[in-house]
């Protein structure tokens, strides 16, 4: 058995194109009388044994604390070429026990929560900013007094209790956009940045913000097309960074034609059991059923 790429597979590496796998990619191939298991640097390498073992020898890992892992006196494999490339990049069921590092580098989980230390191969990581942002980067006690309509009008008033952010204010992206630099130069190991909705409602129906989101049919709207042109104007000093945001409350349903940049990641969220009223004007047609079917695999916006 050949496992990673060492001076036993030299023969073997030309015919395994390594920067296809990426980070977490693998082989396993069987090679006359040897088995070959290989992959990308980080945790590829690592998931391949681990599929190794779950695929063909019928290891299970249910929980951090439940596993099956049959004892055999024999293993008898034939031919194996399997490739494997993860289509997300970023992967993460979100419950305690998922957080689990040995657990979630055996289930093939590297977000940012899981306990993943250098042995797992790392993870993917959003530093110390999670999700709920917008005051974290244009703090309503810092601006409101001078700038009310940097934050929500709701019923004709501009808001600075439980307020979000006037999605459409030039002088709002130019600030968030410097912000999310200066964070980005503070932390260069960032790979994942959130700029994303406070934890409430109370979106901003100005004039403005009205306009795009009843074209887009659905708050998302106005909140897609801000976070595209932070990420935009972050790409070229920062290529290794994408811009996160939700699909959350109010921005569960996706827009209708506004399509998130290739550096964007939409994370969908549910309302954690909310039975109250939402206190945000009616959008018609904002009534989504399947919010997670409406956010499917779309072409990302190129522009």
């Amino acid at each position: 058995m050949v496992v990673g790429f060492n001076m036993h597979m030299a023969d073997l590496a030309s015919s395994i194109d390594f920067e296809k796998l990426g980070s977490d990619g693998f082989v396993i191939r069987t090679a006359g009388s040897r088995l070959v298991i290989a992959g990308g640097a980080l945790r590829g390498t690592l998931y391949g044994v681990y599929t190794f073992l779950e695929d063909y020898l019928g290891c299970r890992w249910f929980s951090s604390k439940v596993s099956r892992i049959p004892k055999r006196s024999r293993i008898s494999l034939g031919d194996i070429d399997i490739e494997q490339v993860p289509v997300l990049e970023y992967r993460e069921p979100f419950f305690f026990c998922a957080f689990d590092g040995d657990w979630a580098a055996r289930n093939k989980s590297n977000g940012n929560f899981p306990e993943l230390e250098t042995r797992h191969g790392g993870k993917t990581e959003y530093t110390s900013l999670f999700v709920h942002t917008f005051d974290h980067f244009i703090p309503v006690k810092e601006h409101f007094d001078a700038h009310p309509e940097y934050f929500s009008e709701v019923g004709g008033e501009r808001i600075s209790e439980k307020t979000q952010l006037c999605l459409t204010n030039p002088e709002v992206l130019e600030l968030m956009i410097k912000r999310v630099k200066e964070y980005l130069g503070q932390h260069p190991e960032t790979r994942i940045l959130s700029v994303s909705q406070n934890d409430w409602y109370n979106p901003c129906q100005c004039a403005n913000c009205r306009a795009v989101d009843e074209y887009e049919e659905s708050y998302s709207g106005s909140l897609i097309r801000f976070v595209n042109q932070v990420a935009e104007a972050i790409e070229s000093e920062y290529p290794e960074a994408a811009i996160d945001t939700l699909a959350y409350q109010y921005t569960r349903k996706p827009p209708k034609y506004v399509r998130p940049r290739h550096n964007v990641i939409v994370r969908r969220r549910n309302p954690r059991g909310s039975t109250g009223r939402a206190t945000c004007a009616p959008l018609s047609g904002s009534c989504c059923r399947f919010p997670r079917l409406c956010w499917r695999p779309l072409p990302c916006s190129t522009e």
